[in-house]
């Protein structure tokens, strides 16, 4: 008896944990990447919720269900994985990520970069009004529109869109991790024309710094920008 409590207290920390953000995410988000995260996060949800009622002789639609479940899961978040950006744009892009030693660290297959952006605010702007009495559900409504449309006008650009994000440094760092991480840096390079030399100004930055919509600025505006 004691250990089908504990079975069950497991795997039902488990679903929990698995299903209830992947609901809210499904019905916050606005990219496909994100919603295929949300999907794959219910189906492995459904999966566990199916394994926990496991009998010796278990009926066909038992195995038919949960090798269905969870072949969907791992296809999906297959899938979100292979449409995940790897940060690497073409070199004559004017915005590239950088790191500190010249080395590669973009965390592609972090979860940061692999839900968009985008969908990360929408569904924080969704928890903070549900906790925040400062801040109601109208308010998160409008910012999550004006939010959107500058995501979806960026995201036309494609050499934007493979930037990714470096939203995982943001979350290491809340954790205090980020100083044993190497430090990311975009490089916005203005145009040259005729004999004149290309400009490159460097200035530090706060949180905003790493928000895709600054450098979508930067770029657009062709500002001699480094933003550590």
């Amino acid at each position: 008896m004691f250990f089908r409590a504990l079975k069950w207290g497991i795997l039902g920390v488990l679903i929990i944990a698995v299903m209830v953000p992947g609901g809210a995410l499904l019905w916050a988000s606005h990219t496909m990447n994100g919603r295929i995260v949300a999907l794959a996060c219910l189906a492995l949800g459904l999966c566990l919720g199916l394994v926990g009622l496991f009998r010796k002789s278990p009926a066909r639609w038992w195995w038919c269900s949960v090798v269905g479940t969870g072949g969907v899961g791992l296809i999906l978040s297959g899938l979100a994985l292979i449409r995940a950006p790897d940060g690497r744009t073409v070199e004559s892009d004017r915005v590239q990520n950088r790191y500190t030693g010249g080395g590669w660290h973009f965390q592609r297959y972090a979860l940061g970069n692999i839900v968009p952006e985008l969908d990360q605010f929408r569904l924080g702007f969704s928890v903070i009004s549900c906790i925040d009495p400062l801040f109601d559900r109208s308010q998160a409504e409008a910012l999550g529109r004006w939010t959107t449309a500058i995501y979806d006008e960026l995201e036309a650009d494609a050499d934007f869109h493979a930037l990714g994000s470096v939203m995982p440094n943001a979350y290491a760092d809340l954790c205090g991790e980020f100083s044993s991480m190497a430090i990311i840096g975009f490089i916005y390079l203005r145009d040259s024309t005729g004999n004149r030399r290309s400009q490159l100004s460097c200035f530090c930055m706060a949180a905003g710094g790493i928000l895709r919509p600054t450098r979508g600025c930067c770029r657009r505006s062709q500002i001699s920008l480094g933003a550590w």
